[in-house]
């Protein structure tokens, strides 16, 4: 997976959900991930910014998927406010980080390869039998963090739902590339 956000809120209103993120829902469409990591390589090259956002429905949860982007993230704590919210950010081919807030509040974050940041005690439950604290290879602390976010949502997604058209927006102001 090349650098990307993914972050999962509750609830079913796109739109909204784009607002609060800082998006601009006059600029909705139709995108898949491969045609919103086009858009924002070409915006990102040219200077043209803001880099667009995919916003799609899974069950009762909305997921933010932000291709050279990770405006959910800096936003994680608004969007947990009615409940749960969480983050994956994945970074440089190597670099990955699962972040939990719950209630208004940044709850802790994991990061492959180093120490947890806050406190995990509430993810305790759903932490048993991840690697996500071991010294693990990328791809199986990114499929671990992946299964810790099923397990918080109770949606998985496969991967016909990363192929599939969900709504694209743009950020309005400037290009928030990085992570």
């Amino acid at each position: 997976m090349r650098n990307i956000s993914v972050t999962w809120v509750p609830g079913t209103d796109t739109g909204r959900l784009a607002e609060v993120l800082g998006a601009d829902p006059s600029t909705a469409g139709q995108r898949n991930l491969a045609d919103a990591y086009d858009e924002s390589y070409e915006r990102a090259v040219s200077g043209e910014g803001p880099n667009p956002v995919l916003i799609g429905l899974a069950g009762a949860w909305l997921v933010v998927l932000e291709p050279l982007a990770s405006g959910g993230r800096r936003k994680l704590e608004a969007l947990s406010a009615a409940g749960e919210a969480c983050c994956i950010t994945v970074a440089h081919g190597s670099y990955c980080s699962f972040y939990y807030a719950r209630e208004g509040r940044l709850v802790c974050r994991l990061v492959r390869l180093d120490d947890p940041e806050g406190d995990v005690r509430p993810l305790e439950p759903r932490l048993a039998g991840l690697g996500l604290r071991d010294k693990v290879t990328f791809d199986v602390w990114l499929t671990h963090a992946f299964l810790l976010a099923e397990r918080i949502t109770g949606v998985h997604l496969g991967e016909e739902w990363f192929a599939d058209e969900h709504t694209r927006y743009f950020y309005g102001g400037a290009l928030l590339v990085g992570s």
